[in-house]
């Protein structure tokens, strides 16, 4: 489990050798010092629970402060060229029983456009012991998405990773256990899953294809492809009779 502590994201660019760089990862939350400010959920489960402040994952156990997971992005200079670069991303599910928290070390050389050389990414869900429930050690996140997306009980994942240049989409039960893996084009732009964890949509594109949709059924396992063009995908929104609206228009109903 990642044992990072919440501090302001550093600048892609700068001098200096250390810039936020956050502690390597470990087995442990962080645990928060008792002078630390933090709000408990509003209606913590009898367990423990997560809360996002801010830059932080916080865990309560019994309604008090516990521990963290930072998110932003940390960077440290090498030398020769050479930088470590950590991005760290993370979401608790609406009802504060789950979180998701991801971590991408790249170590990248520094020039007018920097090279990635090698990059591992990790994506770990908790539960409210505080623990990890299980991992994901390829999912990535595209360009204009996150790499997990949750149901509001946080019992359905969406989750990203990568397969040669395509991207691939997996959907999790809260005990990690894959319900269905897809495979989408080299460009996501746009995903949703309903409230309720039943329904999900996908925006994606090969290269120089056009934009398509994928349209799932979980509990069916069922995807349906559908070409769009011109659809406002930011306002785009799926319910949880399978519905999926653009702009008060229906486009799909199942």
């Amino acid at each position: 489990m990642p044992q990072l502590r919440a501090r302001k994201a550093a600048p892609a660019h700068g001098s200096g050798k250390k810039r936020g760089l956050a502690p390597s990862p470990s087995s442990a939350l962080a645990p928060l010092p008792p002078s630390s400010p933090a709000l408990a959920p509003a209606r913590p489960p009898n367990n423990g629970s997560w809360a996002r402040a801010g830059s932080s994952l916080l865990f309560f156990s019994k309604g008090e402060p516990a521990g963290e997971l930072g998110t932003g992005l940390w960077e440290e200079d090498l030398g020769a060229g050479l930088i470590e670069r950590r991005t760290a991303d993370g979401e608790t599910s609406r009802d504060g029983r789950f979180a998701w928290h991801w971590v991408r070390i790249q170590s990248v050389r520094r020039t007018r456009t920097d090279s990635v050389l090698a990059s591992t990414s990790t994506l770990n869900y908790y539960g409210t012991s505080g623990k990890v429930l299980w991992t994901q050690e390829d999912a990535d996140a595209p360009a204009e998405s996150v790499p997990a997306i949750l149901s509001d009980n946080g019992e359905t994942i969406l989750a990203f990773s990568r397969k040669g240049r395509a991207w691939m989409l997996t959907v999790y039960s809260f005990t990690g256990n894959p319900r269905m893996e897809l495979s989408l084009g080299e460009r996501v732009t746009h995903a949703q899953l309903s409230p309720n964890g039943r329904f999900a949509f996908a925006a994606w594109s090969m290269q120089d294809g056009p934009l398509r949709l994928s349209f799932l059924d979980i509990e069916l396992s069922e995807r349906r492809d559908i070409p769009v063009q011109d659809l406002p995908l930011s306002r785009l929104r799926v319910f949880d009779d399978g519905t999926l609206r653009a702009d008060g228009r229906i486009l799909l109903k199942p």
